[in-house]
Formats: C-alpha cells, structure tokens, sequence
C-alpha cells in the first residue's frame, strides 16, 4: 500500500503516512447494502442465462436482462422472427447453442462450477 499524497510505501494497518503526516484511507470494502437493502450486482460481459424468469432454458431470460427487456418480448421476438425462413433457423441454432454453452448468470457472479 502507497500513499496517495507522498508516494511512500505504507504498512498494511497504517492510519497515517510516516513520510508527510497525512491520514491514510482505506480501500473501500466489499460493496456495502445500499439503504433500501439491495447491494450493486457486478456486471456481466458476454451473453449468459438467467434463471429470474427462466421458463425453458433461461436464454431469453438472459438476453432479455442484457438488453434492459422483459422477457416476454424477447421471446415474442423469438417466434416472430421463426416465420422468417432464414432468420428462423439462425435464430434456432443461436438459441440451441446458447441453451447448451452459456452460464447462468449467479455461477458467473459466484466464480461457480
């Protein structure tokens, strides 16, 4: 640890610098409850599943959560775009896939299995 005034290396139980007399802050702990209770989750990079409103697999779920939506409407999403020759079969196979590969979410949060 370093002050952040002076630069000088410090002790790791330190409350004040020996080199310039400043007082030492911590490091902020672990994400502290906010006062409604509810704590920051850490973001999630990449696509993954989601078990909170999971109905089959949890993909939609996940999409949906990545994109802000409910997962409702990425799954009507889902159906309209299967009546699409093309599209539909590509959308099949990334959802085939994704159902098969990603994570749920809270085992990526957990460091998990």
């Amino acid at each position: 640890m370093f002050c952040k005034n002076c630069g000088a290396p410090l002790d790791d139980g330190a409350t004040f610098c020996e080199r310039c007399g400043k007082e030492v802050s911590k490091a902020p702990a672990a994400e502290e409850p906010k006062a409604d209770g509810s704590a920051k989750k850490p973001e999630i990079n990449g696509f993954y599943k989601s078990k909170d409103g999971k109905l089959i697999t949890g993909v939609c779920a996940g999409l949906a959560k990545k994109f802000n939506m409910t997962p409702w409407v990425v799954r009507i999403i889902f159906i309209v775009a299967g009546f699409i020759p093309i599209l539909g079969w590509a959308l099949l196979a990334f959802y085939i896939v994704g159902a098969i590969v990603w994570k749920f979410d809270d085992e990526l949060i957990s460091g998990g299995k």
